[in-house]
């Protein structure tokens, strides 16, 4: 599922991959052009750059099949439920002592590949675990358990903003699938 701005982001990442393999690309061996001289000898380790090139193809192929399935899905038009283009903010707690663990969170929740923890605002793909647990939730909901790196905890969903990048009134939003039970 990608909204107009990440299928937009997503074009100009492939686009951007595909300039960066055609640099690799000299006589039909993968050599990047920093490995070059200016009279065609070519060094540095010729293993390494074909580790690179087989990247750069295994993310360009990774992009091509999104582009070709992909489900078109508008941001959140309002803070009721969490979801694509919203912000939410929750606490944790311990499954067992039902104690706060740790401090009120908040994260943006994005579309497909969308995870950025180092910004000021994290962002987090409207699949990853904490926001699965979370989709559809409204302020004062709380999650039924959760177990990330072996560590079961539940959520209570405290605040819902949007992004400041509503979708259009006349697009509703899809609904998103329920979370797989796996």
């Amino acid at each position: 599922m990608l909204t107009r701005s990440s299928l937009a982001d997503l074009k100009a990442t492939l686009k951007s991959l595909q300039e960066k393999q055609k640099e690799l690309s000299h006589d039909g061996c993968s050599m990047p052009a920093r490995s070059r001289t200016c009279a065609g000898k070519l060094t540095g380790d010729e293993d390494e750059c074909r580790r690179e090139s087989l990247i750069f193809s295994t993310q360009i192929e990774e992009i091509e099949s999104v582009l070709r399935n992909y489900i078109l899905v508008y941001p959140a038009t309002s803070a009721n439920h969490v979801g694509i283009g919203t912000i939410v903010t929750f606490q944790r707690y311990d499954s067992i002592s039902q104690e706060p663990i740790g401090r009120e969170e908040t994260y943006e929740i994005g579309c497909y590949r969308t995870t950025d923890l180092r910004g000021n605002l994290p962002k987090i793909s409207y699949d990853a675990p904490l926001a699965a647990a979370m989709r559809g939730l409204e302020v004062g909901d709380t999650t039924a358990d959760i177990t990330i790196k072996g560590k079961k905890f539940y959520l209570d969903v405290l605040k819902i903003e949007l992004t400041g990048k509503p979708g259009r009134d006349d697009e509703p939003t899809l609904p998103l699938p329920e979370p797989s039970k796996t």
